[in-house]
């Protein structure tokens, strides 16, 4: 297999998220140590698929949320690039939206005769569409370099969504969340000059070949 997936090995980011909260370090790398980086057996999967889960429900509040979400994004940083592929599937394909619940919340809706609740089964319908996989993707966004996470991951499910074709829904997710961040009127924009630092013109030069 080609090198397909840019390997992600910044130090900088890893060591932002051990450092988010303390204590948490040890048992991070308690957490990732029991998962092979190719996650080359089911049991590996299995307990991957685990630990997102655990991301989802998570017991203990909002640290033991921050610590799960800190625990699977150094997860994800530290396999190979076989690993990360089927990190990628397994967050596509197993955490789906319900759709047997989402046509109970339709018909729910459909049947309600009473305006002033109209907005609550609009809300409860929103919340069920929306996947578990977006849910666990958001967390990463309020992590120091949560976003540039965000950002990491969906370039290399560009690099295999051609391929993989279970991936479209996650890319059109990552696609989404990173939309809402980066509002126009959020933006600081500079003219681009030969006065600018080397490495972003650099940057340019690359793009543009």
């Amino acid at each position: 297999m080609g090198t397909d997936i840019v390997k992600v090995e910044d130090k900088r980011v890893v060591k932002s998220f051990f450092k988010i909260l303390s204590g948490v370090a040890d048992a991070v790398r308690s957490w990732t140590g029991i998962i092979s980086p190719d996650l080359s057996n089911s049991q590996d999967i299995n307990t991957l698929i685990s630990k997102m889960t655990e991301c989802l429900n998570p017991t203990g509040g909002e640290v033991s949320a921050r610590k799960n979400t800190v625990s699977l994004g150094n997860l994800y940083l530290s396999l190979s690039e076989n690993g990360k592929i089927k990190f990628l599937q397994a967050l596509a394909e197993e955490f789906n939206s319900n759709k047997e619940q989402i046509d109970d919340k339709i018909l729910e809706y459909k049947k309600n005769q009473d305006p002033e609740l109209t907005y609550t089964f609009e809300q409860d319908l929103i919340k069920t569409l929306e996947s578990p996989r977006s849910k666990i993707l958001k967390q990463f966004i309020s992590l120091p370099n949560g976003l540039k996470f965000i950002v990491d991951m969906r370039s290399d499910v560009l690099k295999l969504k051609n391929r993989y074709k279970t991936l479209n829904p996650l890319e059109k997710e990552l696609k989404n969340i990173l939309c809402t961040w980066f509002d126009v009127d959020l933006l600081d924009l500079h003219q681009i000059t030969w006065d600018s630092p080397a490495s972003l013109l650099e940057r340019l030069i690359k793009y543009e070949a």
